[in-house]
């Protein structure tokens, strides 16, 4: 009943927003090794062998506390429906979906019958059935884990045969998707914010009309770029790179300014700060093409 209840008001909780998000870059392996000590008594108990394929240094752009919630439920699940002697493996590839990458939880367990597979993954359809050792769950799991593969922006789906197995496979992504433009000018917000949609069609386009804002947004969800203009009420563009510079936001972007009227000694001060680029309106489309891919690139390597 405590367990039924704790995945109800998790479920609910994240339903509602109450689960506070904070996605950050985090590395796959460390995870799943975290995943595979709590279950390793019952694992060895059942003489389970437990097989990670994820490689050191993958590291998805995720909530940590939600994803290790995401791999515990699947990898515990294995365990729970896998015979004496059988085999877990947790694996992954490159998704089709740009920016994402699809994992799988695969177990040579009991498997799943094509008929129960659609209620797998829903609030108002519990299934729930007994382990191999006679293990209870809740039935609920599986929903809350669609719902934070979802709240990430990934797919979740199973391949299971009855009786052979079942391979539980998802997607998260491997950096933030948004891309932050920072201006007062409404225009050039609107201008810019299509050629971006245009040279990046695989991002999403966020906006801001000055550095104050653009400071909340960062602090709330690190975006994959901020290109800022300079002169802006509350706080130009300077000033708001420098406070991003000191801040404790993890998984600082990188950032291009994008301005006019900017004279050497400004553009020398942005340099020495770190900035990606600078560039003055209006901006040759295929260098500034360029140095946004680059910039991209560079914020997925750090």
């Amino acid at each position: 009943m405590l367990a039924l209840v704790n995945s109800l008001l998790d479920w609910n909780r994240l339903q509602t927003g109450r689960i506070k998000f904070e996605p950050e870059k985090i590395e796959v392996q460390k995870i799943i090794e975290k995943c595979f000590n709590t279950v390793v008594g019952t694992a060895i108990k059942k003489k389970i062998k437990l097989v990670s394929n994820i490689e050191d240094n993958l590291y998805i752009f995720a909530d940590k506390q939600l994803t290790i919630q995401v791999f515990n439920n699947l990898i515990s699940n294995a365990v729970k429906f896998t015979y004496e002697g059988g085999v877990i493996t947790v694996s992954g590839s490159p998704a089709k979906k740009a920016r994402f990458f699809e994992f799988s939880v695969k177990d040579t367990g009991i498997g799943i019958k094509e008929e129960n597979q659609k209620k797998l993954f829903g609030i108002d359809a519990k299934f729930s059935t007994e382990g191999t050792a006679g293990e209870k769950g809740t039935g609920l799991g599986l929903s809350l884990v669609k719902e934070i593969v979802e709240k990430h922006g990934g797919t979740i789906r199973v391949e299971s045969e009855y009786g052979k197995g079942s391979d539980f496979r998802f997607t998260l992504p491997v950096a933030s998707a948004n891309i932050l433009l920072v201006d007062d000018s409404k225009t050039d917000r609107l201008l810019y914010s299509k050629i971006l949609r245009t040279i990046t069609p695989d991002y999403s386009i966020e906006t801001a009309s000055n550095g104050k804002e653009a400071l909340s947004l960062i602090s709330q969800s690190a975006p994959a770029l901020v290109i800022t203009d300079h002169h802006m009420p509350l706080l130009n563009g300077f000033a708001l790179v420098k406070e991003l510079k000191k801040s404790l936001i993890k998984s600082k972007p990188p950032v291009i300014v994008l301005s006019s009227d900017l004279d050497m000694n400004l553009v020398d001060q942005y340099n020495l700060a770190g900035v990606e680029y600078v560039f003055h309106k209006p901006v040759n489309l295929s260098d500034f093409k360029l140095a946004v891919e680059k910039s991209l690139k560079k914020g997925l390597e750090n």
